[in-house]
């Protein structure tokens, strides 16, 4: 009898490399600097860097749409690429989803104290970003 379910399986084994590019170089860790963090660090699930690197292996592997991490938070590969396999809490999955993720990328669009702010807890400096770039380049 033979089983075709086939089991965790993934297309993204790509994202290994570009996360060994992103650890040689310190992409992500060096853009989280450009930001600024407002979240409770008590009730932090997923760290700053973490988030920025699952958003721009995504990006890199042809992920434009958030929606795309309801499934991508469960990819093995996604997971070993930025580092969380398992979950500290036993009802979330490793990886952000896009609720999370869309937090994130509100922070470009802030320009003012969100300390008040239910949701959106990110800012991001654009000159940092600026001079990260050409940094990089």
């Amino acid at each position: 009898m033979a089983n075709f379910s086939g089991g965790q399986l993934t297309t993204d084994a790509g994202v290994i490399l570009i996360a060994q590019l992103d650890q040689h170089y310190r992409i992500s860790e060096q853009l989280a600097g450009c930001f600024s963090d407002g979240r409770l660090a008590r009730r932090v699930q997923h760290q700053l860097k973490d988030l920025l690197a699952q958003r721009l292996y995504d990006l890199v592997q042809g992920y434009e749409d958030r929606s795309d991490h309801d499934r991508l938070r469960e990819d093995p590969m996604f997971g070993i690429a930025v580092g969380k396999l398992e979950s500290r809490h036993e009802r979330c999955a490793a990886l952000a989803g896009k609720s999370t993720l869309n937090r994130l990328d509100q922070a470009l669009h802030v320009s003012r104290d969100v300390s008040e702010e239910r949701y959106v807890k990110f800012m991001v400096n654009p000159q940092q970003v600026a001079e990260l770039l050409v940094e990089l380049s």
